[in-house]
């Protein structure tokens, strides 16, 4: 296998790394040689050789009681033996029948600690649970009994030339199941704690195997790239780990160092580190005081501004009489005047009236030709009405008819326009007014708030401003105190202990070796991604960019976009080929942490299609072929193409038919 770098880059990384060292701590190289002898830190430009773990076997026996039809209460017993590296598939006719509690027992066995997707209802049911594994050359298996909810196994290395296992370690609770796990991982796959800082939490969290075991399970959920969750910027530091990057065993070992040397300088410090803590308690406090105290004096208003505000409020009610006091005057104009108005519109209104009245009485008398006198009934002859004609005269009583000299049409078409226009400034007079008023009645509403805010101003300046300088001054001496104590804590500070200062340039140079080198790992990582993307079907990716924390840019359809955007069927795919690429590259380059065992759970929960679900399939089967020690187990409801991609290896698959169960 190949070696990541070649000889000339290890022995330059080598050769410089004491005189870099030196360089950032101000210190001789002999002091930098006699504290790397001291502490046993030694320079491991060679990246970490991975373990391969396999699942050789697994019990487990017990007693469903209480369950739902068409499950049937009873005692059960599941074995699963003789099992290698390569494909294996748990197959069920439908869903809740066994299959993922399965992985969840296994991986219960592994951590020590069982998930929250285990349901409580099965761990009851379980009374004895063993798991039989190989981790490099060493033939392995832990067991437990449960009895009432209490827990008790053991960790065992069979022997094959002796009578006796080999006990690695008995527990008793719980607790020390988890501990027991994680410790033995966690030592034997050359893994090392992660810590991370959350804001708001002075003691860092720390993720051991529980967490760095995530690598090793794909269930239904794709938020993070690698690993189960995406708090604390975990799945970078699961990616960095099993990378296998080198010089990590050299930076733990110095990380460790400077923690011991911390540690033995606060106790040389003891007076000055209690001092520092009641200066950070003092200044913590007052703090909150002033924080307190603050707030209350923003609640409460100064005498100044109390005056200036009741002066102006004073200001600004005279100004509002004046302007009621003018608006007033107009409002008694406007009236007289709409009177005025109404009084002009009702005259034209009766002047038209009149002539209209006129103008048809007229037309009806004019159009009257009598026979006969209407008061003696005596005729009227030829001759009277021909006179009539003649000289204008009635042919009745005699009288000269009057003849109409105006013309009716213009005249009512003036009285008309005169009646139009004493509307319409009687209209405007009264929009006037009616404006007005709304007017008055807005300015009487701000008359009344400023009266109530005058009121209340003025009961403020009755009663004092005594709490307010009150506070004032006491803000002014715990600021007093608190610019003092900072002043003296600067200016008591420590100065590093020369091989303090060493080990934080080993701790920062170390880092700087890796952070070069992790580059060429992630895009030798990133192009096979791009690789086993392809062959899962995924042929629209062209590029992929794997960063440090983790985070997964793709190329696809000659757009750029990221794995958080992608839908669950292609996370699931770019989550198996990340964690493949990993085993992969680590094969090709002889690195990496990663002990090549895999589960993934219910691919098709998210409506993958066959075709797409196939192409996974083959890929995989790709991979198990190239990767001699890769054991994967897929959990997942029946399909044929499982069973096509398990072939004539029928020990291969678990299938529970029809309403049957796994166990």
């Amino acid at each position: 296998m190949n070696r990541i770098s070649g000889t000339k880059t290890d022995a330059l990384s080598v050769s410089t790394w004491r005189d870099k060292i030196a360089k950032r701590a101000s210190a001789s190289l002999d002091e930098v040689n006699a504290l790397l002898a001291r502490t046993g830190i030694r320079p491991s430009p060679l990246p970490a050789t991975p373990s391969r773990l396999t699942i050789q076997r697994i019990e487990f026996t017990g007693c469903k009681v209480d369950t739902q039809p068409p499950a049937r209460d009873g005692a059960f017993h599941f074995l699963w033996d003789d099992l290698s590296s390569g494909p294996w598939v748990m197959m069920t006719d439908g869903n809740l029948k066994g299959k993922s509690s399965v992985i969840e027992i296994i991986k219960w066995m592994l951590r020590g600690h069982p998930s929250s997707i285990l349901r409580d209802d099965i761990k009851k049911w379980l009374q004895h649970v063993s798991l039989d594994f190989r981790l490099g050359e060493k033939h392995l298996k832990v067991e437990i009994d449960l009895d009432d909810g209490k827990l008790q196994g053991r960790l065992i290395q069979p022997m094959e030339n002796m009578q006796e296992d080999l006990v690695l370690a008995n527990f008793f609770t719980p607790n020390e199941f988890q501990e027991t796990m994680s410790s033995f991982f966690m030592k034997e796959l050359d893994l090392e704690v992660i810590q991370a800082f959350r804001e708001g939490s002075e003691e860092p969290a720390t993720h051991d195997w529980q967490a760095l075991s995530g690598a090793l399970f794909i269930g239904t959920d794709y938020k993070a790239l690698l690993g189960e969750v995406v708090v604390d910027g975990l799945a970078g530091s699961l990616l960095r780990m099993y990378l296998g990057l080198p010089w990590i065993s050299t930076l733990s070992m110095a990380k460790a160092n400077l923690k011991v040397a911390e540690r033995e300088q606060a106790r040389q410090s003891t007076h000055f580190a209690e001092e520092q803590r009641r200066s950070r308690a003092r200044l913590e406090q007052i703090d909150k005081e002033l924080e307190g105290k603050r707030k209350r004096l923003q609640r409460i208003q100064s005498d100044k501004e109390v005056r200036n505000k009741h002066r102006e409020s004073i200001a600004g009610k005279t100004h509002i009489a004046n302007q009621l006091r003018e608006l007033g005057t107009q409002r008694a104009e406007l009236a007289v005047s709409l009177d005025e108005a109404s009084l002009a519109y009702n005259a034209d209104r009766r002047e038209l009236l009149r002539f209209q009245e006129g103008e048809a009485a007229y037309a009806v008398f004019r159009a009257l030709d009598p026979e006969m006198c209407p008061r003696c009934e005596g005729h009227i002859g030829e001759e009277r009405r021909q006179r009539e004609k003649d000289t204008n005269g009635c042919s009745v009583c005699g009288e000269q008819i009057s003849m109409q000299t105006d013309d009716p049409e213009e005249r009512s078409q003036i009285l008309q326009a005169q009646v139009e226009a004493s509307r319409k400034a009687h209209d405007r007079g009264k929009a006037a007014l009616q404006e007005l008023e709304d007017r008055l009645k807005e300015l009487q509403f701000e008359e009344a708030a400023i009266d109530l805010e005058c009121d209340r101003l003025g009961r403020i300046l009755d009663d004092g401003f005594d709490e307010y300088h009150d506070l004032r001054a006491e803000i002014r001496m715990l600021e007093k105190e608190q610019q003092t104590i900072v002043i003296y804590s600067e200016g008591s500070g420590q100065q590093l202990a020369p091989g303090r200062a060493i080990l934080q340039a080993v701790v920062k140079e170390t880092e700087s070796q890796v952070e070069g080198l992790k580059v060429e790992l992630l895009n030798s990582v990133s192009q096979e991604i791009v690789r086993l993307a392809q062959e899962f079907g995924m042929t629209a990716i062209t590029s992929a960019t794997l960063r440090g924390n983790a985070s997964l840019e793709v190329i696809t359809n000659g757009e750029k976009t990221t794995y958080s955007k992608l839908t669950g069927g292609e996370q699931l795919r770019l989550k198996v080929a990340t964690v493949l690429a990993i085993l992969k590259v680590s094969e090709k380059k002889g690195v990496g942490r990663h002990p090549g065992l895999l589960f993934i759970d219910s691919p098709k929960n998210h409506q993958m299609i066959d075709g797409d679900f196939k192409h996974l399939l083959s890929g995989l089967r790709s991979a198990v072929e190239t990767l001699p020690h890769l054991q994967v187990f897929v959990a997942s409801t029946y399909s044929e193409i499982l069973k096509q991609w398990i072939g004539e290896e029928e020990k291969r698959i678990r299938h529970a038919v029809g309403e049957g169960y796994l166990w």
